[in-house]
């Protein structure tokens, strides 16, 4: 594994303390040679799962797996309840800001109650 390239073609006794890729070249190889080979794994070593463990976990990711489709179910239906407030509100209070022909000419006409007072 080669950092860069060396551009000294002597190389010398000191040469590692002069050449910085050369210097982390011979780093990174002996930090590589210290590092110990993996153990291989043997058969009689790797022991059976119990079948209580297997329930357990068997058991652990069902329960996980319906708390997930409740809390998604929960949330769409809290999302589709939203859209459907907004946007009956919407239209509420769009069709309030428009005045009816119904409604302008109750306001021009003069109340009942108004015969009965005196002036």
């Amino acid at each position: 594994m080669r950092l860069g390239t060396c551009h000294c073609a002597a190389r010398r006794t000191g040469h590692l303390f002069l050449c910085r890729t050369c210097r982390a070249d011979a780093r990174l190889s002996a930090a590589f040679r210290r590092i110990p080979a993996p153990a291989p794994l043997e058969a009689e070593q790797v022991r059976p799962a119990s079948a209580d463990l297997l329930r357990r976990v068997t058991l652990s990711v069902e329960v996980e797996r319906r708390r997930h489709a409740r809390r998604r179910t929960l949330l769409s239906l809290a999302a589709a309840l939203l859209f459907f407030f907004l946007a009956g509100a919407g239209r509420e209070a769009l069709s309030s800001d428009i005045l009816r022909i119904e409604d302008a000419a109750q306001l021009l006409t003069p109340s009942a109650l108004e015969s009965l007072l005196s002036d």
